[in-house]
């Protein structure tokens, strides 16, 4: 089969993306290609990988400056015209500019958009300035359904849209599984992500306090993070603070809990809750989690609640608390919805569709 050149333009790198590259990059049709931006230790809601993490891909990692500028970003990019360029979203004006520009001649693009439908005034009128970008796209990636029906509302076809935009890393999340039970299923909620009023950790806080008193032995609540709201998070009793977690010990901090928390007020699909799934948790959230949508059924492997609602979310936290019994077999259905977005199953899904482009431009 002829090798197929892909580059992508992305934000900022990721555990997830890291894994779901390297399996995209062993599919021997596949020649891949990464600019990414760089972390920044100095931005305290940079969760900040280390690059190690994309060893086994072709990656440059750029400064976040140079991919909102054409000018910069151009002595970054490969000499080589790809044949399928995939860009993330339309948020770095120097990666749109590229295109606009007509950079990369003929390559087929994929844009990808992790946005849900909120059914506001600018979603509505957010359409008239990225049509263009949308139109020259021979497919737009999204999530999951929430992200289809927004492109679905700015009349894009069927076929331009394809679901499964993200994958996770099932290597190193699945044994999490089998570590928990055989070392006993721990007692405690976990909570990953940034530290900030987008993740409603505030609410997660007030609603785990008031958890706390009606219980005489309340689990612990442990946090994995960083963000402008961590200080809330000091001499909260029951609360502990791990800080931020590096993608190869997450696994270690997921096998130690019984059960997901997310409190988020907008999150258009948020991955922590994808790999806490994998990784055989039941799930709380809240309804503003996009990724809800796929991962989690209410009662049946965990609890979606009104969003900004403390006290619903309190009793979320207490109705796992007293399902302790049940936390095996929600955990097991936790896991068996997120197999659907596995890396594995994430780079087979991208190499289809790569493919499929390919073969309808020649």
């Amino acid at each position: 089969m002829k090798k197929r050149r892909v580059l992508f333009l992305w934000s900022r790198y990721s555990g997830y993306m890291a894994a779901c590259w390297k399996r995209l990059s062993a599919i021997e049709s596949m020649d891949l290609e990464v600019v990414a931006i760089e972390s920044n230790p100095s931005d305290r809601s940079d969760p900040t990988f280390i690059p190690k993490m994309l060893d086994g891909v072709t990656a440059r990692l750029i400064p976040h400056a140079d991919a909102d500028d054409y000018p910069r970003l151009k002595r970054h990019l490969p000499d080589e015209t790809p044949d399928v360029l995939v860009v993330s979203g339309w948020q770095h004006p120097g990666y749109v500019q590229a295109i606009r520009q007509n950079h990369f001649g003929s390559s087929a693009l994929i844009v990808c958009s992790d946005n849900p439908i909120r059914h506001t005034w600018r979603q509505r009128l957010g359409i008239l300035k990225i049509r263009w970008l949308l139109d020259r796209a021979s497919r737009v990636m999204v999530p999951g359904d929430r992200g289809y029906q927004l492109m679905k509302s700015w009349k894009l076809p069927d076929e331009k849209i394809a679901k499964g935009l993200y994958g996770v890393d099932e290597l190193s999340l699945k044994p999490c599984i089998s570590e928990r039970e055989s070392n006993g299923w721990p007692k405690n909620f976990i909570f990953t992500g940034r530290y900030c009023q987008r993740k409603g950790v505030d609410i997660m806080l007030e609603a785990y306090a008031d958890y706390r008193a009606r219980h005489d032995d309340p689990w612990d609540l442990v946090c994995c993070g960083r963000g402008e709201l961590g200080t809330l998070l000091q001499s909260q009793p029951g609360v502990i603070d791990r800080g931020f977690v590096q993608p190869e010990r997450l696994n270690t901090a997921l096998a130690n809990a019984s059960a997901f928390v997310l409190a988020s007020r907008s999150d258009a699909w948020p991955l922590s809750l994808v790999e806490a799934a994998m990784a055989g948790l039941p799930i709380v959230c809240t309804a503003a989690c996009g990724s809800s949508a796929e991962l989690v059924r209410d009662r049946f492997n965990g609890r979606v609640v009104p969003t900004a609602n403390r006290l619903a979310l309190s009793d979320a936290m207490s109705w796992i608390h007293a399902n302790e019994a049940e936390l095996t077999e929600f955990g097991r259905r936790s896991s068996e919805l997120a197999n659907a977005f596995s890396a594995h199953q994430w780079a087979e899904r991208w190499a289809d569709e790569i493919e499929d482009i390919c073969r309808n431009c020649e």
